[in-house]
């Protein structure tokens, strides 16, 4: 199953609160984390339970072990009274020595739509500090996850298993890049870490190369290059292009190895995030994560491309 984060455009706009307010998430399991898909709107006559995932999103890090929760939500009111028996008997976490952890949801809020059900998924046990976890729903005649799928994905019903990993200690990394299509390319590449990042430590010009060519110009805010990110930090940004990137073979990011995430570096972070999706050391200390043309999918209906670095 293929996972977009279905972001909205707009990230310089989040950009200019972070400016303003900013620091790094305190606690990663909290509601508003990365919080960027967008609810499906049920027709009347379905009756499977369909959910979107609202935190700890495939590939965070920097997540809190005592606090590791899965947030979900769904406009399906009707199936209030038996939500809790589908997650119990569909969802686990599994750790990456393989134990398998039942689930525990909880409904938070139950009203009728625009609010819907929130349901928080946790283990059953506390999380050892620096592991890998993985959050595991089946996917049957009973329940679905509309993350990244299209109404025709969600009307077909398939069986099928959704995996959302995390980790409980800091690795940085990119997740994410969406970049616009249409009209639209060259207006901005959006790109997505696993924990909030200093943005003044990401050299624009040179952070990105498409097909042997650096195509960076600056960071947005406001629409515009940012004159100054002194103190801003997040987990995603906007980046400027110099002009439309029309069709190229490979994409490739330069991170900068000495970019700290909440307590390690991105080079620091390679040992504990390779085996997970596909990362090398770059030139002059670089990390550098490279997307082929095939690693595209379709994202925000069609409008944008999206690459996602981990396994859903």
């Amino acid at each position: 199953m293929t996972f977009q984060r279905q972001l909205k455009v707009g990230a310089s706009v989040a950009m200019s609160v972070c400016l303003m307010s900013c620091t790094p998430k305190s606690s990663p399991g909290a509601p508003a984390q990365r919080v960027r898909s967008e609810l499906q709107v049920l027709d009347a006559g379905q009756s499977k339970l369909t959910l979107n995932q609202m935190s700890l999103l495939p590939g965070t890090t920097a997540v809190d072990p005592s606090a590791a929760l899965i947030l979900l939500r769904t406009l399906d009111v009707g199936q209030t009274n038996t939500i809790v028996d589908v997650l119990t008997r569909n969802a686990t976490f599994v750790s990456d020595e393989g134990e398998t952890l039942p689930a525990v949801p909880t409904i938070t809020v139950a009203k009728m739509p625009p609010q819907g059900i929130t349901v928080v998924v946790t283990p059953n046990v506390a999380l050892k500090p620096e592991h890998w976890y993985t959050f595991v729903l089946n996917e049957d005649n009973d329940v679905q996850l509309s993350n990244g799928k299209t109404p025709a994905d969600l009307a077909a019903r398939t069986t099928s298993v959704w995996n959302s990993d995390f980790f409980t200690g800091s690795a940085p990394h990119v997740v994410q890049v969406v970049r616009p299509l249409g009209a639209k390319d060259g207006a901005y590449v959006h790109v997505v870490f696993s924990e909030p990042v200093a943005l003044s430590q990401i050299p624009a010009s040179q952070f990105v190369n498409v097909d042997g060519s650096l195509i960076g110009k600056c960071l947005l805010l406001m629409s515009g290059c940012a004159s100054s990110l002194d103190g801003a930090v997040a987990e995603e940004f906007d980046l400027a292009p110099v002009g439309p990137l029309g069709q190229f073979s490979t994409m490739t990011l330069l991170v900068p190895g000495t970019l700290k995430g909440s307590s390690r570096t991105v080079s620091q972070a390679m040992a504990l995030s390779a085996h997970r999706f596909a990362v090398a050391a770059g030139s002059a200390g670089t990390v550098a994560t490279t997307i082929a043309q095939n690693q595209w999918r379709p994202c925000q209906q069609g409008a944008s491309s999206c690459w996602q670095a981990h396994n859903q």
